[in-house]
């Protein structure tokens, strides 16, 4: 609670909840990322055209046809 509790007060405030659940929203999305990046990047390169994106994700079956 002392995390979410920021001013101290004893109580967790509409504000204090909301703060708190945005923080945790973003922090799972940043470790989702970050945990799809590291399984898609097989070549450990800083970035990624959408074609290796596409493939990594789809395989070699697609035709290009579903991605435009």
């Amino acid at each position: 609670m002392d995390k979410i509790d920021t001013d101290r007060d004893g109580f967790v405030s509409d504000k204090e909840m909301i703060a708190w659940i945005k923080y945790i929203q973003k922090s799972y999305v940043s470790e989702d990322a970050k945990a799809q990046w590291e399984h898609l990047n097989k070549k450990d390169k800083d970035v990624m055209t959408w074609d290796e994106y596409a493939k990594t994700t789809y395989g070699d079956h697609t035709d290009g046809k579903c991605l435009n």
